[in-house]
């Protein structure tokens, strides 16, 4: 009887959890970047930026509550498992193609769409966009900081603007970047104490 139990609780597991999750957005006109994430049930994964032939990947970690945002919106569309269903009939504008592919012990399922009514769907690209959109505000940020330095705070303001309007889903993944910046002498004074500020606001929360 208990090994019968075993196997069901098993069974259970393998269906409600995943290995290995992937999300690309394109761009709604011809050359616009492709922007892609891969996570895993811990939320490690990459970030990648397609353009022009190029391809640039960056690691990626998830804050644990990030990650475990995530792994909620994800389990609450089934884990794509009506994804062919996604597109709504409604004749909408070119919104740009997203790509989900999930898998887990139920094997490989996967989605596309342009626009979806679907709320869970909608919840869960919209944490994925505002993963992207962080990712690529915290590149800026490195790439500022190595070569333009004096761009830093125009991105620092931006960044700051982004986390009043509560579109950067996870913060904590920015604080290393933020603290590099704020310790580093090689940044004007106005720009170390804005990234210091930063930190302080978001470890605040």
């Amino acid at each position: 009887m208990n090994s019968v139990l075993l196997s069901l609780a098993l069974l259970t597991l393998l269906q409600d959890s995943f290995t290995e999750f992937s999300f690309c957005r394109e761009g709604p006109r011809e050359g616009d970047p492709v922007h892609c994430l891969r996570l895993n049930d811990a939320g490690e994964g990459a970030f990648t930026i397609r353009s022009e032939g190029r391809e640039t990947v960056e690691p990626l970690q998830l804050s644990e509550s990030a990650a475990g945002r995530f792994r909620e919106w994800l389990a609450g569309t089934d884990y794509l498992e009506n994804g062919s269903e996604y597109e709504s009939r409604r004749n909408v504008a070119n919104l740009g193609r997203k790509s989900l592919v999930v898998e887990g012990g139920w094997g490989r399922r996967e989605a596309a769409f342009n626009y979806s009514a679907r709320d869970d769907v909608n919840r869960l690209v919209a944490f994925l966009d505002r993963i992207i959109s962080q990712e690529t505000l915290r590149m800026e940020l490195e790439y500022a900081l190595e070569f333009d330095r004096l761009g830093l705070p125009n991105r620092l303001e931006r960044l700051e603007t982004e986390l009043r309007a509560d579109r950067i889903a996870d913060p904590p993944a920015l604080l290393e970047t933020l603290r590099r910046i704020g310790s580093d002498a090689r940044v004007v004074n106005y720009a170390r104490t804005a990234a210091q500020e930063l930190v302080e606001d978001i470890e605040d929360d």
